[in-house]
């Protein structure tokens, strides 16, 4: 597998302005496909499962967060699956991981475009990482909490804006969307699945990404603005 960098001086990846909605979009397909996968193995006994479906649909549920990823980073492939694979480098998977996805990217071509047929076997070590990836790739950059204080125009469009008030308590939370919030009064601490705490009070200007998942913890009765979206 060549270095990412190869791919960038070939042009077969391109340097951009960071796109974050197009890639909250891509975290919400891989979220949607993954959802339906597990939804269609519950219904489906085991033995009766198509395999092919099962390493394609992972396969995409693998490479949507991987491009999401790369949009996060200001990267963008020319239609270049190969050069996304080699871009888990730069997100720390192993030699082992890469050359598994590798060999996946290129199976999932053999079922796409030449009618090859695989076991079960195979499609349950697809299935295994897929899942060890995926929350690989959720605990990122894009399920950062932002906490800064607001501008004045900040300041000024959330007085617009719908408030919420909430007493000392502490519950879990998830985020179907984006959600932007000035906080007014109170002080909370939220700690997101993968443990990390992150603390904001009065006056603080708080951004919770879409897909979040997290647990609230009031320690100081809140009062927020609020908007979604």
């Amino acid at each position: 597998m060549k270095e990412f960098e190869y791919f960038l001086r070939a042009g077969l990846i391109k340097k951009q302005s960071p796109n974050i909605d197009r890639a909250i979009s891509l975290i919400k397909e891989s979220d949607d496909k993954k959802n339906f996968l597990e939804l269609t193995m519950r219904k489906i006994p085991s033995d009766k499962m198509n395999s092919n479906f099962v390493i394609e649909s992972c396969y995409d549920i693998i490479m949507e967060l991987v491009r999401a990823k790369m949009f996060i980073s200001g990267f963008k492939s020319e239609n270049s699956h190969e050069a996304e694979v080699s871009y888990l480098r730069n997100l720390n998977f192993s030699e082992e991981d890469i050359s598994f996805v590798d060999e996946l990217r290129y199976n999932r071509n053999g079922i796409k475009y030449y009618g090859r047929i695989f076991e079960k076997d195979y499609a349950d070590k697809v299935l295994e990482f897929m899942k060890s990836a995926y929350y690989r790739l959720k605990r990122s950059d894009e399920m950062k909490i932002e906490v800064r204080k607001p501008t004045e125009k900040e300041k000024q469009q959330a007085s617009n804006w719908g408030i919420w008030e909430k007493e000392v308590s502490e519950f879990p939370w998830e985020y179907d969307e984006k959600e932007t919030c000035l906080i007014l009064e109170g002080k909370v601490e939220v700690t997101s699945e993968d443990g990390k705490k992150v603390k904001f009070s009065k006056g603080d200007w708080v951004v919770f990404p879409q897909g979040l998942k997290c647990r609230w913890n009031i320690t100081e009765q809140v009062r927020k603005h609020y908007k979604f979206g």
